[in-house]
């Protein structure tokens, strides 16, 4: 599978960060840890992974990345996206795991 979803997405794959992962799964999509946004964590997670905020749900954040340091990540429609959404979050695809 590669990183990008045919809808223009980035696939990725959401870990609980309790192990070590490193930046991408075995099937080619990128590993991310959902953080709620109440701590500063910075962009990498110590699992390898990348820290993201879920904006579909809380839509507060806005821009590319969360005053705590996380990605803002939005979930894809699943039609065809550019890469970033209106409000400045990443589409992304969720193709293991649950953005919750």
């Amino acid at each position: 599978m590669p990183a990008k979803a045919i809808n223009g997405s980035t696939n990725i794959t959401v870990v609980s960060g309790a192990a070590y992962v490193g930046e991408q799964a075995p099937d080619g999509s990128y590993n991310c840890v959902q953080r709620d946004g109440t701590t500063l964590v910075g962009l990498t997670h110590p699992c390898g992974g990348t820290n993201v905020f879920n904006t579909t749900v809380t839509p507060s954040a806005s821009g590319m990345y969360h005053p705590s340091g996380c990605l803002n990540v939005k979930i894809s429609p699943g039609t065809i996206v550019p890469n970033t959404a209106p409000d400045g979050s990443e589409y992304v695809t969720v193709v293991s795991g649950a953005l919750t």
